[in-house]
Order: C-alpha cells, then sequence, then structure tokens
C-alpha cells in the first residue's frame, strides 16, 4: 500500500496528499478505539456499524461509526462533535474503478462537484455535512483515523476472506479475535 493518501473534500473539489508521516502517533490509540466500538444500528441507514468515541484538541466529546465492506476494499466513516454530524467519509485502500463512480454519482445527485478519479490507492473523500462551523481541528482527525484504519490488518488485510461487516467485526473484536479468523458469513 501506498504511503501517500489522496483526500479530496467533495463539496469544495479541494484535494491534499497526506503523507503517512504528517499524522501523529495518535493513530495508534485511535486504532484501540477502534477495536473497543460498539456494534449499533447505523445513525443514517439500517446498517450495522461498530460505534466508537475519542478525543477532540478542545475537548468537544466526538463519535464516529465505522462500516466495511472488506470484499469492496472500502471503509465509510461518519462522524458527530457535540453530538451533531460533521462529516461522512469513504476511505477505500485498493482500486476500484466502481467504488470511485458510486461517489461520483453521490456527489452528481447531491449537486457538489464530480470529482477526477484519483490515480492510486488509498483514497479519502470527505463530504461536510451542510451548515455545520466545523472546527479546524477536524481535517486533522479525518486523515488519522483514515491512516488508523489503513494500519489495522484485520481491516485492509481481509479482503482475501471474504465479505467483512461490522457485525462481525464487533463479534471477533468482543471476543478478541483476529479479523483473519472471522470467515465470510453464509
Amino acid at each position: 500500500m501506498d504511503d501517500t493518501l489522496y483526500t479530496l473534500t467533495l463539496h469544495s473539489g479541494h484535494v491534499r496528499e497526506s503523507l503517512r508521516h504528517e499524522v501523529a502517533e495518535s493513530v495508534c490509540e485511535m486504532q484501540k478505539l477502534i477495536r473497543g466500538g460498539t456494534l449499533v444500528q447505523g445513525p443514517h441507514t439500517q446498517t450495522t456499524w461498530v460505534r466508537f468515541g475519542f478525543p477532540s484538541p478542545d475537548g468537544t466529546p466526538c463519535t464516529a461509526h465505522l462500516s466495511v465492506a472488506a470484499a469492496e476494499c472500502i471503509a465509510v466513516i461518519c462522524i458527530e462533535i457535540g453530538g451533531r454530524p460533521a462529516v461522512d467519509m469513504s476511505l477505500c485502500w485498493m482500486h476500484s474503478g466502481e467504488n470511485w463512480a458510486a461517489l461520483a454519482e453521490s456527489s452528481q445527485r447531491r449537486g457538489l462537484p464530480v470529482p477526477e478519479a484519483p490515480t492510486h490507492t488509498p483514497w479519502l473523500a470527505v463530504r461536510i455535512v451542510p451548515g455545520q462551523d466545523n472546527p479546524s481541528w477536524l481535517g486533522e482527525t479525518e486523515r488519522c483515523l483514515a491512516w488508523a484504519i489503513l494500519g489495522m490488518p484485520e481491516i485492509v488485510g481481509a479482503v482475501n476472506e471474504g465479505d467483512v461487516n461490522a457485525r462481525d467485526l464487533a463479534r471477533g473484536w468482543g471476543r478478541g479475535q483476529k479479523m483473519t479468523a472471522i470467515r465470510k458469513r453464509p
């Protein structure tokens, strides 16, 4: 996997290439928080998600919801700050034109700029929830969370194990299992 994360903010079309060494070692702490997350119904859909809290630089309580489709090599993350939705993110770690096409179609439906497909993975697409005044530290948190997920072999290494969703993640983490021990559900 490349050590550069292609990050695109959908509403503005702003693109940034984030290098792994730019994010602090708090990535390891973020991984612990993800692994300790709880299984919940999704905040926006009927999907099952892993929910976990994390600290913010200004002390505002933050929560993230994570759903993974390992077979498609994509994760969806929704971040709430102080109980209000702030951003939705899609993180893709292996090249897939289908994932990008779905993202472009969704952007077009929402009247957002339709971005050009990235030339490499991993990529992170961020949609800021309209009408929110988000703190300046949020961009760094988005990248830190993305790098934390990319550094978790039980998520990004699970592509050969079949489709792994949040229920499988929580079930495995709850028993202390490694993701490689969790098989595709019938």
